[in-house]
């Protein structure tokens, strides 16, 4: 139970608040090993898209970069979900938003 424990605390989960707009049902967690600088975007309720034609971005708001960091882009499942992997190091893309 003990290296359980240690585990759970090794992880940080954030749970982010439903999207707003025509989007209004999407939520999404995310789970981050501070120790393997890596974790996993898990999002559901979003519109599918064609993948031929349209992606989701993923944006990392970190606060010691001046910039969001381009997380990757990724497809959702026919019924809106998807697991997406993220591993450091992410490279910082300057001039966006």
């Amino acid at each position: 139970m003990r290296g359980q424990t240690t585990a759970k605390r090794a992880l940080e989960v954030a749970s982010a608040a439903k999207f707003l707009g025509d989007k209004g049902g999407a939520a999404g967690v995310v789970v981050w090993s501070t120790e393997k600088q890596e974790g996993y975007l898990e999002v559901r309720g979003l519109p599918a898209l064609d993948p031929a034609k349209e992606q989701y971005q993923l944006w990392i708001v970190d606060p010691s970069k001046k910039q969001p960091v381009d997380g990757g882009v990724f497809d959702v499942s026919p019924d809106g979900t998807a697991v997406v992997r993220v591993r450091a190091p992410i490279e910082q893309v300057g001039g966006c938003f």
